[in-house]
């Protein structure tokens, strides 16, 4: 549940998806002003680039599998976020 001070106090969202949809879809929520500049070296697909928005600056996952029921028969795996200041800016 989101506190009192969403978005500006941020989230990240390493796994979302939406009901059958075989493909995670990663998101951060944040204040106004904070975006995705889309030059960053990532492996997945640019979405939203407002963080402020309410589905926040996406990036959605290119592999087949990697949510629901396909990345469990799959057998499941890990997931990690690297940190990185070039990718979202706060003005």
């Amino acid at each position: 549940m989101p506190g009192p001070h969403w978005p500006d106090d941020g989230e990240i969202d390493i796994i979302e998806g939406i009901n059958v949809n075989p493909s995670n879809q990663m998101a951060i929520h944040a204040t106004q002003g904070c975006y995705h500049n889309g030059n960053t070296d990532q492996l997945g697909s640019t979405g939203s680039t407002d963080c402020s928005q309410g589905s926040g600056c996406t990036v959605g996952e290119l592999s087949p599998n990697s949510y629901n029921s396909g990345f469990a028969q799959a057998g499941g795996g890990v997931f990690a976020t690297q940190f990185d200041v070039s990718g979202i800016l706060c003005v």
